[in-house]
């Protein structure tokens, strides 16, 4: 397949639909390479604007964010972070469920092992607080699929209890306690 191959699987993606393009992920699938870097632009132009981004009707982000993280591609992670990092009120118009639902993996999926940005958007104040926990569970998932990794990610979340890294009500605390309970870190934690 070549390049051009690209341009409609790129214009299919942006389209709003109810239906899942199953022909079209088969062959992004088999144009791993080609597709790649047009995805990681995807996820940059959110980064770097995402009010213009979703003024704008688009709608490939869905696809390349999920694309990028079943790739394993770590040129997508900086901007994955950027891009889930934004004002809240885009955050949900942009990403939706994504936020809570998807997030973890696609950060794990693309950190290539690398957990400093995963861990400084735990610590990022200004991000959004459910941004924050899917942080804390790519984490999770750290531990999970590496053990050797515990000590780090455990020492990472208990220096987070100072309370001065969210608000008294946030969400932030009650999902970094569950973090230390909920699976895999029950089996590791405790």
């Amino acid at each position: 397949m070549s390049t051009a191959a690209v341009q409609p699987l790129l214009a299919a993606f942006d389209q709003l639909s109810t239906t899942y393009l199953r022909d079209e992920v088969d062959a992004a699938l088999r144009l791993q390479a080609e597709l790649t870097p047009h995805l990681v632009a995807i996820i940059e132009a959110i980064a770097e604007s995402p009010v213009t981004y979703a003024m704008a009707g688009h709608n490939a982000h869905v696809y390349a964010a999920s694309l990028l993280a079943h790739f394993r591609e770590p040129a997508a992670h900086a901007p994955l972070l950027r891009a889930f990092a934004i004002d809240e009120e885009m955050l949900i118009v942009l990403w939706g469920d994504m936020t809570t639902e998807t997030l973890p993996s696609l950060l794990y999926q693309t950190c290539a092992g690398a957990l400093d940005g995963i861990m400084d958007l735990v610590r990022n104040r200004e991000a959004d607080q459910y941004a924050r926990c899917a942080a804390m569970e790519a984490l999770s998932y750290a531990v999970a699929f590496d053990p050797r990794r515990r000590d780090e990610v455990v020492g990472f979340l208990q220096g987070l209890f100072t309370g001065e890294e969210a608000a008294p009500d946030s969400y932030f605390w009650g999902n970094l306690a569950a973090t230390f309970r909920a699976a895999p870190f029950g089996r590791y934690f405790l």
